[in-house]
């Protein structure tokens, strides 16, 4: 009997049906929305919101803080000096309390604690200390007040339109001089001035670096202008040639640093004027 072999049954694979209306009634992904921002109006660079003008508010605005910061250090310091005055005074009080009179200097050569003589050696001696105190205390004052007037002098030499009334750095220099003899209580002396001197101008060695850089800008300027004159006919020019080599040459290096987007935003800068604050009322 031969055995037969037969076959495995397979059976199909059996898929299962999706509708067409279970593949319409199923979720969709979500598509994002994508909203149009109303386009920006682009303002001048110097009109409020400008590029330009937010950086000169900003420089402003950290001037502002400086000065707030050197008005409150001289306060500071005006405070601590008010202080040392009075811890000396007391002591000059102590001494002059401690120092013994006449009578009772008598009352000590009746009892026999001392003689005459040790007595007046005793008033010659306090007498020389308090000369001595004086003379110090003098030389001090001279010396302070030499220093005070060597600086305010420098000041004078650096900025000789300070000692113009109605100028614009006299204005800044009274201006500060008032807020701090009116407001801050300070005695109107020579400290004070030099003070009023530094807040509105700075340092003394920032101002003399400051006049030099701009004593050399227009010294080439001039230098410039003098031979571009003598070589360039007049002729119709555009606003880049109107300026000297140093000027273009300074400008090249703002736009290179993305200061300005190129010479246009140059020349606008150069020939905007503000509008009046009252234009167009009634």
């Amino acid at each position: 009997m031969s055995d037969v072999i037969e076959d495995p049954v397979v059976e199909p694979e059996v898929k299962e049906e999706v509708s067409a209306k279970a593949e319409e009634t199923s979720p969709k992904p979500d598509v994002e929305t994508v909203t149009q921002e109303p386009e920006e109006v682009k303002k001048h660079p110097l009109e409020p919101g400008g590029d330009r003008f937010n950086q000169v508010w900003a420089r402003s605005k950290k001037a502002e803080a400086e000065a707030k910061a050197l008005q409150a250090e001289l306060q500071r310091e005006r405070e601590e000096r008010i202080r040392l005055e009075e811890r000396t005074r007391v002591r000059e009080e102590q001494a002059q309390q401690k120092e013994m009179t006449w009578a009772q200097l008598e009352e000590g050569i009746n009892e026999g604690k001392w003689t005459r003589d040790q007595a007046q050696e005793y008033k010659d001696r306090m007498t020389e200390q308090r000369l001595e105190r004086k003379l110090k205390e003098r030389e001090r004052q001279v010396s302070s007040d030499t220093k005070i007037l060597g600086e305010l002098e420098q000041y004078k030499s650096t900025i000789p339109d300070v000692m113009t009334y109605g100028s614009e750095s006299r204005s800044k220099y009274e201006k500060e001089l008032a807020f701090m003899v009116r407001d801050l209580g300070m005695p109107d002396n020579y400290a004070t001035q030099l003070a009023a001197a530094r807040a509105a101008f700075g340092d003394l060695d920032t101002v003399k670096a400051r006049r030099s850089a701009k004593e050399t800008i227009t010294t080439k300027d001039s230098f410039m202008e003098t031979h571009t004159h003598q070589r360039q006919p007049s002729s119709s020019k555009s606003f880049k040639d109107t300026l000297t080599p140093w000027q273009q040459e300074q400008y090249e290096k703002l736009i290179k640093a993305k200061v300005y987007s190129g010479w246009k935003e140059v020349e606008d800068e150069q020939k905007w004027t503000p509008k009046a604050i009252n234009q167009g009322r009634r």
